[in-house]
């Protein structure tokens, strides 16, 4: 049985133990105090209880602790410019291993055949496949239904329009119709003109040649390919904007200028410049020659331009030598080359040129 020491103990733990609670309340009690009443303003889904209604602070309850998503919410007026999810990736992103080995190392798919073949692929399109690059005859000179669009035809780079490419250009919108309302380039703009053209002279210059024999105005200078219509060249292309133009009552300036005129209706050559480019195996011949028709030339310049080329002599590609001299005919000659026969051969020297030129293409 305990004495009335071990009594004594116990009262003095348990009022220790009462002093070191009512310490604990007294603490909790100044920090509750000391909490803010200001309520903290946080991203995401956030909910406020209220403790008790006669208290003023309020505990703060957060549900949600991700970063802050920034969601876009369209109007009824305006599309729809992203998702607020990321997309799902699509399946067989890299092809497999045995379609690299067989593909190569570019691991380009093949294309399938509703898809258009590149024109810049040399593979061909698989038997299947209705779709087909366009060819050379179909293309023309517009871009190719699937390729890069086709170089001009026609270019200035500041000095006037030149023709590049004459196939295209003769097929262009930029090419102006032949002349049928005049009876004599009407005739020449016959598909059996163009043909007989084409077997003396290389293709471009029998072109060039048809094109000025068949348009009344429009003209292709067959040296510099300077496309110009009649009475736009006035002046010589060596001449600045500064240079006095020719005048006809000029004596020395008068007749060059009527005969550079003549020049352009005759071959289409636009300049003395060009003239003598195209004459160049002529020299004798050329200040006879330029502005003139067979008419008006001499037995000698005839000659000159009749007489063989010398051994040494280059080869003339271009058919300027040809064109010079069949120019100078008003049927351009195509009735001596291919022996065609007029059908009046007694009516008279061919006074009138346009009687004399649909007598000859008869054929």
């Amino acid at each position: 049985m305990p004495g009335p020491k071990n009594t004594k103990k116990k009262r003095k733990a348990q009022a220790k133990k009462a002093r070191e609670k009512e310490r604990r309340a007294a603490e909790a009690a100044s920090k509750h105090e000391e909490l803010p009443e200001v309520v903290e303003e946080r991203f995401g889904d956030e909910r406020y209880e209220e403790k008790d209604e006669d208290e003023e602070s309020f505990r703060i309850v957060v549900e949600d602790t991700d970063p802050p998503r920034e969601r876009y919410m369209p109007l009824k007026s305006q599309p729809l410019r992203y998702v607020s999810h990321p997309p799902k990736p699509h399946a067989h992103t890299h092809p497999p291993a045995s379609f690299r080995g067989r593909h190569g190392p570019r691991d380009t798919p093949p294309a399938s055949p509703s898809a258009p073949p590149s024109a810049f692929s040399s593979e061909t399109s698989s038997p299947n496949s209705d779709v087909r690059a366009p060819q050379d005859h179909e293309s023309g000179d517009s871009e190719g239904e699937y390729g890069a669009p086709a170089p001009p035809c026609v270019e200035d780079h500041g000095n006037g329009p030149h023709v590049r490419d004459i196939r295209a250009f003769l097929r262009s919108r930029l090419c102006a119709p032949p002349s049928m309302h005049d009876d004599l380039c009407a005739e020449f703009a016959r598909e059996e003109v163009r043909e007989m053209l084409g077997a003396v002279l290389p293709e471009e210059m029998a072109l060039i040649v048809w094109h000025n024999k068949s348009r009344h105005a429009a003209r292709i200078c067959p040296a510099c390919r300077r496309l110009y219509r009649l009475g736009e060249l006035v002046r010589e292309p060596l001449l600045d904007e500064h240079s006095p133009p020719p005048t006809h009552a000029n004596t020395d300036a008068g007749p060059e200028s009527e005969r550079r005129q003549r020049e352009q209706e005759i071959s289409g050559i636009c300049s003395a410049l060009c003239f003598m480019l195209v004459a160049y195996r002529f020299p004798a011949a050329i200040r006879s020659t330029w502005g003139r028709t067979a008419d008006a030339l001499s037995d000698a310049t005839w000659a000159e331009l009749d007489a063989p080329l010398p051994p040494n002599a280059a080869d003339d590609g271009l058919g300027f030598s040809m064109a010079l001299k069949m120019t100078r005919c008003p049927d351009l000659g195509l009735a001596q080359l291919f022996g065609v026969e007029s059908g009046d051969e007694e009516g008279g020297d061919g006074e009138e040129e346009g009687e004399s030129e649909d007598d000859v293409l008869e054929y």
